[in-house]
């Protein structure tokens, strides 16, 4: 990744501290300026986006936190950069025209308003990523669907919210609205609201969260209800926080959203305003995929033994783990362990291990700065021949083909 210059408030005649012991010269370097909003559930993935796609182009990132326009307009001016990245997510934040000067400059995962003002805007298509949600959980043929907002009033909740309760109303299944109580309240008071909420759902249920933190909010009030994760209730999170996903029980499967996709469109649309100009273009987007977990690995008769299996492969997969470990945790033999293993998720150990394997491949080679022979041992292989010949059995395609038709040149 770019090595991003967070600027501090020390400056000299010649240049600007951008990293404790560099100095830069705003004159000689092409500039892009990242204000980022307080968010921390994305902003990591998106600035990832960013970063890659303005070194591609021999660009520094300077990264500010968002305060307010004013902030903005003195950086510019102070600055002089070739570009600008407004990234927030609150409903509404008074960014006038007038702050950003002429600077070729476009606004990240704001509020669908945005679009009418004449700035470009990169959005998150909020509607669409409910309907994916919901397709999800309605493939499982449950009795009942809910949804859990986040405590304060965002453009984002509300319309996935809509879009997944209009996609279950349209199967036919009841659909709930789950309150976590007022914005400011305690963990205790949130769970409890929550609790009362998941008490009224007929069972089995399908519940989605407005984001992982909110869920894993969720799986400690489904404790309180008497609920079973993921037999009596399948629950699905959003943004794939792999920190708190990996790190619950049972863990969370979660809506992956294109977060570093949409911040390297964000460089593209400034580099497009820079050699053509043009008018503001509007995108929007999505979510990649679920990335599932046993949160919603339901089975007609809930084996443990198999969830903590596939917990562990998840976790270990890629660090070289071996059927025969994975094996030894059942406490039988290793045969029964694997017939179990099979009846509940149609695969071997192995075949397991190898698909997770893959999948974390496909997540390396996304980002353009990972060469396809780096990643075998990335995955926990000593052999490249071995890994590619896996690969390319999966996928049908080699690793350096996979990445040329997926990942933006």
């Amino acid at each position: 990744m770019l090595p991003v210059a967070q600027k501090s408030c020390s400056r000299s005649r010649n240049g600007v501290e951008a990293l404790p012991g560099v100095w830069y010269d705003p004159e000689s370097m092409d500039t892009l300026l990242y204000f980022q909003s307080t968010a921390t559930t994305s902003a990591l993935r998106k600035l990832e986006g960013v970063s890659q796609a303005a070194r591609e182009r021999g660009w520094i990132v300077t990264r500010f936190d968002l305060h307010d326009p004013a902030r903005i307009a003195k950086e510019i001016g102070a600055w002089n950069p070739l570009g600008c990245i407004v990234e927030f997510s609150a409903d509404d934040v008074p960014l006038p025209r007038s702050a950003l000067g002429r600077i070729p400059t476009v606004l990240l995962d704001c509020a669908p308003a945005f679009e009418r003002r004449g700035v470009p805007t990169v959005c998150q298509h909020a509607s669409q990523i409910g309907a994916f949600a919901a397709d999800s959980l309605l493939a499982m043929g449950l009795a009942s669907y809910a949804y859990v907002g986040w405590p304060e009033r965002k453009f984002w909740d509300r319309m996935r919210r809509e879009a997944f309760r209009r996609r279950v109303k349209e199967a036919g299944k009841p659909f709930f609205r789950i309150d976590t109580g007022p914005s400011g309240d305690t963990i205790g008071t949130l769970r409890a609201h929550v609790a009362a909420g998941l008490s009224r759902l007929p069972r089995p249920a399908g519940v989605w969260c407005a984001n992982d933190a909110i869920a894993v909010q969720v799986l400690e009030a489904a404790a309180r209800t008497g609920f079973s994760v993921p037999n009596d209730l399948a629950l699905l999170g959003t943004d794939d926080e792999e920190l708190l996903c990996e790190n619950c029980s049972p863990t969370l499967s979660s809506v992956e959203l294109d977060f570093a996709g949409a911040g390297r469109r964000c460089v593209q649309i400034v580099a497009d305003a820079i050699e053509r100009g043009g008018p503001p273009v509007h995108e929007r987007f999505g979510p990649l995929r679920i990335v599932r977990r046993s949160s919603t690995r339901r089975s007609a008769r809930l084996d443990r033994g198999v969830v903590a299996a596939l917990d562990l492969i998840r976790a270990r997969a890629t660090a070289g783990l071996a059927p025969g470990e994975v094996a030894a945790t059942f406490g039988c033999s290793r045969r029964m362990a694997e017939m179990r293993f099979r009846a509940a998720t149609g695969r071997s150990v192995l075949e397991e291990i190898h698909a997770v394997q893959v999948e974390h491949a496909k997540k390396l080679l996304a980002a353009p700065h990972v060469k396809a022979s780096m990643v075998p041992a990335m995955c926990g292989y000593g052999s490249n021949s071995f890994f590619m010949a896996l690969f390319r059995k999966a996928t049908g395609l080699t690793m350096s083909e996979w990445k040329r038709r997926n990942v933006p040149s």
